[in-house]
């Protein structure tokens, strides 16, 4: 128990540190680092599912939410303009991206700095009344996946068959599988866990999730292509390379889905078993 809260105080401090960091140096490696520890924490408490955690935790769930999607704007506008640099792109944003900084971190600046109580609260609850009582040793991650993977194949398929290329539903799935990833990296050391993840569910988890990551920022910038200030014949290259780009990313997916086991009932084959 000992080392599970020391895990979590662990997590507080890098959230509290990276947020007094962000507002010092706005760069783009904190900011990635920012959001990574808020989803650390998010997925910690998610955790407790199917019970529901105090209403603490709820708040500092909300809280994490909220500066997420605050962040969200900032992190698109770097992934974009990278993508428009490594394709020789001469497209340029519809907003500054320097203003998108000194919003977040205004916006930043009105939570209520560090929401130390609320994290020694969460600490106190996860550490002692779920983990202590031996819950946390029972949940079985690996079946949490194998339900992720069933409804992300059933998704898949929609995608595929789908001329627009809807990606609201992987999205969530992508979410899904985000925090069980968080949660595994988490759990891994707990003393006296009873069903912990094997090397190949984990591999797995990391594939799709890398690649449903690639997916999720190719569907973003087609979203925003009309947005972009430039001449249309760039539009117009940029829409090809997005277009060839998520299709060869489809495709990867599906393949990673049906080569897992016949025993893993995750996956594409699982789906046309049934």
């Amino acid at each position: 128990m000992k080392g599970t809260s020391r895990k979590l105080r662990s997590f507080r401090n890098e959230w509290t540190d990276l947020r007094d960091s962000i507002g010092r140096n706005p760069s783009r490696q904190l900011l990635h680092r920012f959001r990574r520890s808020c989803r650390k924490w998010q997925a910690v408490l998610a955790l407790p599912e199917p019970g529901k955690p105090g209403p603490v935790c709820r708040r500092l769930g909300k809280d994490l939410r909220r500066c997420l999607r605050r962040s969200r704007r900032l992190r698109n506008a770097d992934v974009m303009q990278k993508f428009l640099r490594e394709n020789n792109l001469d497209l340029t944003l519809p907003f500054s991206d320097k203003k998108e900084r000194i919003l977040f971190w205004r916006s930043l600046r009105k939570t209520r700095p560090g929401r130390k109580k609320d994290f020694r609260k969460c600490t106190k609850y996860l550490g002692l009344e779920f983990f202590e009582k031996g819950i946390g040793n029972k949940i079985d991650l690996g079946d949490r996946q194998k339900d992720a993977f069933e409804d992300l194949a059933k998704a898949h398929a929609i995608w595929n068959q789908d001329p627009a290329h809807d990606f609201s539903s992987l999205h969530r799935i992508r979410i899904r599988l985000k925090k069980i990833a968080g949660q595994e990296a988490f759990m891994e050391d707990i003393p006296g866990r009873r069903t912990p993840m094997s090397e190949r569910q984990k591999s797995d988890l990391k594939n799709v999730l890398r690649h449903l990551g690639k997916m999720s920022d190719l569907t973003l910038l087609k979203e925003t292509v009309p947005e972009l200030k430039g001449k249309e014949e760039e539009k117009e290259r940029l829409k090809h390379i997005l277009s060839e780009g998520l299709m060869k990313i489809g495709k990867e997916i599906e393949a990673i889905l049906g080569k897992i086991p016949d025993e893993h009932p995750g996956g594409m084959k699982a789906l046309n078993r049934k």
